[in-house]
């Protein structure tokens, strides 16, 4: 299991259109404490940088989900595609 299945595992059950998150919420549903780098917008980007998306992000994106950091409040914005 990838670390972040346990994310688009709880967003997938969920029914809400969109959902704000702490990163101490985030790090409770996955089972571990999320990287220093989740705190910039490139960790949630729902665009492919040089091919790649961050493994939250594609979790998220597996959820049918797009994801937006809430810059300075550990917070990020999960919206239904």
């Amino acid at each position: 299991m990838a670390d972040y299945d346990p994310l688009r595992d709880h967003l997938r059950e969920s029914k809400a259109r969109e959902l704000i998150l702490k990163f101490a919420e985030i790090a409770a549903i996955i089972g571990k404490v999320l990287p220093k780098s989740a705190d910039r917008a490139q960790f949630w980007a729902n665009v492919e940088a040089e091919g790649q998306r961050s493994p939250a992000n594609k979790a998220v994106r597996q959820a049918g989900y797009k994801s937006f950091l809430i810059a300075g409040l550990d917070r990020v914005r999960f919206v239904r595609d």
